[in-house]
């Protein structure tokens, strides 16, 4: 290496140090709003050899120097800014994670730092606050998360966890949650079960699943809550419960509010006939 080459390339690896070291107390609407775009623009143009070198000397910064770093280059690697890291670049500057001992992506810090405020949760449950913490992690992505970017599958794989402890548990605090998060359980309980998709839930817990749907049906004075669980109606059905008393009244309540007109008696998914169903096959049993 020449010495102007040499020069050059400890010039661009000073630059990106000086600028987090200038900069380094502004607060995060500074980097987000510039910030780490300037930064980018530093780091992009350095060569392979330059990634490398930077990786031993952000070794011997503080972790609030190498925080600024590692999140802009999360950032650069999500595609971000204008200009976007072609494929071998993207593959380097993702090693410079190793060179730092506690990386954690921006997004998820600012869920950590955002928990307290935003989670609804009252439960200690250790299931329970699995199925949560996906949830508000996740609560900002775009809606296909659940239905087709396997969200869905996510919390029912965690269900298929829980016991009838936790599944009484979660009844209860369930109330404490935001409407929006309720309808992602009450859809994410019958997912694939309609042959849309395969399902991650298991067979075993079918039945307190189902039961799950519609104890929350008669305890939540909601109508768009019951609203779903009604259009959901199949997989309480498909649970086989006993609740004959529980299943009357999500009966009474369904024609009362127009399940029993002639456009949903002739829909494919006919919710009224479900629960009728459900509730025919318990007095035949019985």
């Amino acid at each position: 290496m020449n010495i102007l080459n040499f020069l050059n390339k400890h010039s661009r690896i000073e630059k990106i140090q000086e600028f987090i070291v200038l900069n380094k107390e502004q607060n995060i609407e500074f980097w987000e709003r510039n910030g780490f775009q300037e930064l980018h623009n530093l780091i992009i143009i350095l060569s392979q050899s330059e990634i490398k070198s930077l990786g031993k000397i952000i070794e011997s910064w503080n972790e609030k120097e190498q925080a600024i770093l590692t999140d802009c280059i999360a950032y650069g690697i999500d595609g971000k800014f204008d200009i976007k890291y072609d494929d071998d670049k993207r593959y380097s500057i993702a090693k410079l994670y190793s060179h730092v001992p506690y990386f954690s992506h921006p997004d998820l810090k600012k869920w950590r730092e955002n928990y307290k405020i935003n989670s609804k949760t009252k439960s200690s449950n250790l299931n329970i606050l699995s199925v949560y913490d996906y949830l508000l992690k996740n609560e900002y992505v775009d809606g296909d998360l659940w239905s087709m970017g396997g969200g869905n599958e996510e919390i029912q794989s965690i269900l298929n966890y829980f016991n009838d402890n936790d599944w009484n548990e979660l009844k209860i605090d369930f109330l404490n949650w935001t409407e929006y998060q309720q309808l992602v359980i009450i859809n994410a309980i019958p997912h694939g079960f309609d042959n849309t998709f395969p399902p991650s839930s298991q067979e075993k817990i079918t039945h307190q699943s189902g039961n799950f749907l519609l104890d929350i049906f008669v305890l939540l004075d909601d109508f768009e809550i019951r609203s779903e669980i009604s259009y959901n109606s199949f997989f309480i059905n498909r649970s086989n419960t006993q609740q004959i008393e529980k299943l009357e009244f999500m009966k009474e309540w369904m024609v009362k509010n127009g399940f029993d007109n002639e456009s949903w008696k002739q829909s494919i998914i006919s919710p009224l006939s479900n629960i009728e169903e459900a509730i025919n096959k318990i007095n035949f049993t019985n």
